[in-house]
């Protein structure tokens, strides 16, 4: 009896075990590690490898505005690049899924690759990518000059923000000596543009708004035709 009651707890040790197991792999995906879900989290701009390239607006963390990016899916590699060829990208947040993967693959920086192999040990190729932000390096903007006509000027500020552009009291592109801001640009366009972003950000500020907008590169040539002055 002894003998038998041993063998019925070993037989009910080796069930207890199996068991086990089979609930450690039933787990559901991303019990354990986020990457293993079947999908990406929501909050990004999703790019199909069909779309690619893709231009698409996230947010800078730096600057907390809205940057454009183009997105780009090339077999089982990715890349990330600034539409304005003066920003310059630290990082980025992403997360992709390879094509029939039974899980994603999150990570930071401007480009990526898949890493999920098929049973024939062949990567496989991303399905899409989804970016939920990016973090641009700080610049020193582009000086901007008209000679003797007026003092330089830079854009200082966000695009779009209340006296985001200096003015400077030297006049040979250097943007030195005193310096203040003192207007603000928008970007837009046309005049009408202009003044429809204008007036909400000047009448927050100052209370009203009666200007009208002109083209920096009236006064600063090398200025984007883009750039209008509020006032």
């Amino acid at each position: 009896m002894y003998s038998s009651g041993r063998g019925r707890h070993r037989w009910l040790a080796s069930v207890t075990l199996a068991v086990t197991a089979a609930a450690v792999l039933l787990l559901p995906a991303g019990a354990a590690d986020a990457t293993f879900a079947k999908a990406c989290p929501t909050g990004g701009v999703t790019v199909a490898r069909s779309a690619s390239p893709a231009t698409v607006s996230v947010t800078d963390t730096r600057t907390q505005s809205p940057l454009s990016v183009v997105v780009t899916i090339t077999g089982t590699t990715f890349t990330i690049a600034p539409t304005d060829s003066s920003v310059t990208l630290a990082t980025a947040s992403w997360c992709l899924k390879a094509r029939n993967a039974a899980r994603i693959e999150t990570g930071t920086g401007t480009s990526g690759a898949a890493t999920i192999k098929n049973q024939n040990g062949v990567t496989k190729p991303i399905a899409y990518v989804v970016v939920y932000s990016v973090t641009s390096t700080a610049t020193t903007p582009p000086c901007w000059t008209s000679g003797t006509r007026v003092p330089d000027g830079r854009l200082t500020g966000a695009i779009n923000t209340f006296h985001n552009f200096t003015g400077y009291t030297s006049t040979d592109g250097t943007c030195s000596g005193g310096s203040a801001p003192f207007n603000t640009i928008v970007e837009a366009t046309d005049q009408a543009g202009a003044t429809a972003v204008c007036r909400p950000i000047i009448t927050a500020a100052l209370g009203n708004y009666a200007g009208t907008p002109s083209r920096v590169n009236d006064a600063y040539p090398t200025a984007p035709e883009s750039y209008w002055f509020c006032a």
